[in-house]
């Protein structure tokens, strides 16, 4: 794509060999393929049986000759093939008003209605084409049907000549308004033509109504078997599995999905599944019985994961498989099927299970487990009955104790500030504590203040061993207390990803109460959008909001339970000296037990708060993303959350979408982005926003989704080096176009029909591809 005045629409038809379809487009070289529209039409499989499980045909053209009409698709095809009108100086248009049935490929009665014949009655109808390519195979579609009415005497007869061979049926003899046509294919030439010629006996000269010219493309990557796909992306949408993992699993063999490994089966030469690694991917819960629908599976790891659970009598099916590592998940019971530990007595599976080589039972180990389990029972009874007579001891000394906030109470920390203080209770989080004295020396006495906000004042400090750290000190007179500072400590905790903010450790002295935070030196998104005096390319801001999108997404998706934010704003995303994104201010975390949690109250900031939450107290995933939308805004116009106008304010969401529903992008984009920018990324930003901001949670993405749609944003971005300008004023994508064969890629289908396929030949005003 040279310019975007270019248009390119593409129209395959192919078989799918199975009840879906993938279609991939590679990166060959010349920057990131990309799809504005995609749309699927079904297709009788007799209609064009070239096209088969080993071949596809791709438009080359598709004319309506002696047309008056520029463009005639559905409803006048039922199909919604696109007919372009053409003729030439040489010709003659005719045309009837009778209906016309189109035969064996279903052609449009309004195009049969029109044709053209030579302007010399004795010459011939001709149509030519160039390629550079002469192992480029061509299929030929001619379509003809007599529409004049003459003497009973009268003959039309003609034969077909491709580059002076003749083809076909010929010669072609024709009966008023009955339909024919003639086929073939061509290769192996870098100029083509072809010929309709009379036949010394014919009277009449030689007719053609419409023809259609497809390229012969081979299918040479079939799709993965579908029992492999089916178990595969079941797995997928189960453990939320998404780095690495779209399209087919298998093909293209350049991208298959990460730790996947596939081999191509001998008989049905479809790719199988023969590997799958799956080693520290966060999976959670159930061994699901999926994996054991993968039959040519030879080598399974699961490893460093939190699985739980039995393992499955499916993975018995597996007769093929040699490695098995289930090791490192600590809830997953060590009881294997007997299929499993058959193979493994056998000398034919190799098993690793929480670290060592699980060994089959044998009835001494049996009696071991009976004897073991029984002093386990009578060890809980104990314990349970201890655990009551605390309770009940506990109950009587605080009677006249308040019972603490139920925020507090859902963290499952019951104390107060006043225990703190004294002494009578203990963090147990897995964080250094320190004293007030250690904050003084770590921050020279308090003397270089970075920031402010609503739990505190935040000073500048460095570690003994000179690690530069951010120390956030809670002041009296914060509306934030011990919940929060506790909600904040609890959270950061249990969560470790490399784009959310690390907790270095904690103070609680007498009335001092502080968070010491690794230190993120270049301070947050909000004071490099509308407080900084050096302007931030837009390549830096979707990088970074890309960055903080995948550390929401793992408090979303990777936390068990998850956890929501319910704070996500541009003050919040911290950026290290490399403008490195993380996710800050932990302070207001819930944990999401289910789909949806039900408050007391509504927290977060105005401007960034989801309305459904503010309205109903239902807070859900989506919540975080309605916030993470607002963002997106921001950093597409630089404005904040709220305009303030004259008379009365506007939510940033509604002021984008007055511009956006009329086309016009540019006139909201933050003037001091500076540099270079592709204005197709935008949009795509753009719509992902308003998406993100629909006031119905379920009309929004998910956070797996959003990290996907900005990737694809920023890959588009990276691949583009020169400022791209909207076309402007109506242009059909429909028009005549030139192109070339070399544009052409591999396509990947599945289903069992055929289908065509629509999106992209390059479309431009340097005339028709024939001649």
């Amino acid at each position: 794509m040279d310019t975007t005045d270019d248009w390119f629409f593409y129209e395959i038809i192919g078989i799918a060999p199975d009840n879906f379809i993938h279609v991939c487009l590679v990166n060959t070289g010349h920057g990131i393929p990309f799809i504005s529209t995609l749309e699927l039409r079904p297709l009788s499989a007799a209609l064009y049986e070239l096209a088969n499980s080993s071949e596809s045909l791709m438009l080359y053209t598709r004319k309506d000759v002696g047309s008056n009409t520029d463009v005639v698709r559905f409803p006048d095809d039922a199909h919604d093939r696109v007919w372009l009108n053409w003729t030439k100086s040489a010709w003659k248009t005719i045309s009837t008003n009778s209906s016309i049935d189109g035969f064996t490929y279903d052609v449009p009665s309004v195009v049969l209605q029109t044709a053209v014949i030579p302007s010399d009655p004795k010459g011939p109808i001709e149509i030519g084409w160039s390629t550079s390519n002469t192992s480029t195979k061509f299929f030929v579609l001619l379509h003809y049907a007599d529409i004049q009415t003459w003497p009973n005497n009268s003959l039309r007869e003609f034969n077909v000549y491709a580059n002076g061979d003749q083809v076909g049926n010929s010669p072609v003899a024709l009966g008023y308004l009955n339909p024919g046509y003639i086929s073939y294919t061509h290769t192996g030439q870098t100029n083509y033509s072809v010929s309709l010629k009379s036949t010394p006996n014919a009277t009449l000269p030689p007719i053609l109504n419409a023809f259609e010219i497809y390229i012969v493309l081979p299918v040479t990557s079939l799709p993965t078997y579908s029992g492999d796909a089916t178990a595969i992306n079941s797995i997928k949408g189960n453990y939320s599995v998404r780095e690495g993992w779209s399209g087919d699993p298998c093909v293209p063999t350049s991208l298959g999905w990460t730790g996947v490994n596939c081999t191509i089966n001998s008989t049905s030469n479809l790719p199988r599944i023969t590997a799958l690694n799956l080693s520290s991917s966060g999976l959670t819960g159930a061994v699901l019985s999926a994996f054991g629908s993968l039959t040519e599976l030879e080598s399974l790891d699961l490893s460093h994961n939190n699985l739980s659970g039995i393992v499955p009598n499916s993975l018995d099916q597996l007769e093929s498989l040699t490695f098995l590592d289930l090791s490192e998940n600590s809830a997953l019971l060590d009881t294997l099927p007997p299929g499993l530990l058959k193979r493994q007595k056998n000398g034919l599976l190799t098993i690793n299970l929480n670290g060592t080589k699980s060994a089959p039972e044998t009835k001494k180990s049996s009696k071991v487990v009976i004897l073991v389990i029984a002093a386990v029972l009578l060890l809980i009874v104990g314990a349970f009955a201890l655990f009551l007579l605390y309770l009940k001891k506990r109950r009587n000394a605080r009677k006249n104790t308040p019972t603490p906030h139920a925020e507090t109470e859902k963290l499952g920390i019951e104390t107060s500030f006043e225990e703190f203080k004294t002494g009578a209770i203990r963090l147990t989080f897995d964080k250094k504590q320190f004293s007030f004295d250690d904050l003084k020396l770590i921050t020279s006495n308090f003397s270089n203040q970075i920031g402010v906000g609503g739990f505190g004042k935040v000073f500048k400090g460095s570690l003994e061993n000179g690690m530069e750290v951010a120390v956030k000190v809670r002041s009296e007179s914060s509306s934030q207390g011990i919940k929060q500072f506790l909600n904040e400590v609890k959270s950061l905790s249990r969560v470790h990803h490399k784009n959310l903010v690390s907790l270095i450790g904690y103070c609680i002295d007498g009335n001092h109460i502080a968070l010491v935070y690794e230190c993120m030196q270049e301070g947050n998104l909000q004071y490099w959008l509308r407080g900084n005096a050096w302007p931030l390319p837009w390549k830096e801001r979707l990088r970074i909001v890309y960055e903080s999108a995948q550390g929401l997404e793992y408090l979303h998706k990777m936390c068990n339970p998850p956890l929501i934010h319910r704070d996500v704003k541009a003050d919040n995303i911290l950026l290290t000296t490399n403008l490195v994104a993380k996710l800050s201010d932990f302070g207001l975390v819930r944990d999401l037990t289910g789909t949806q949690v039900l408050t007391q109250g509504v927290v977060g900031t105005p401007g960034y708060l989801d309305p459904n939450y503010a309205f109903s107290f239902q807070l859900t995933e989506k919540s975080d993303v309605y916030s993470f939308g607002v963002v997106l805004l921001e950093i597409i116009t630089g404005k904040p959350s709220i305009l303030e106008g004259p008379e009365e304010s506007q939510h940033l969401a509604d002021f984008v979408k007055q511009d956006l529903l009329k086309g016009n992008i540019e006139s909201i984009l933050d003037p001091n982005m500076g540099g270079q920018q592709s204005l197709n990324s935008i949009w795509k930003v753009a719509d992902l926003a308003l998406r993100c901001t629909i006031h119905h949670p379920i009309g929004r993405p998910d956070m797996t989704a959003v990290v996907t749609e900005l990737k694809e944003s920023l890959d588009l971005e990276m691949s583009s080096n020169i400022t791209v300008h909207l076309p402007s004023g109506d242009r059909s994508p429909y028009s005549d176009f030139s192109r070339t064969e070399s544009s052409v890629g591999n396509v990947i289908y599945g289903g069992n029909d055929e289908v065509a396929l629509t999106g992209g030949m390059r479309l431009s005003d340097n005339g028709p591809a024939v001649r």
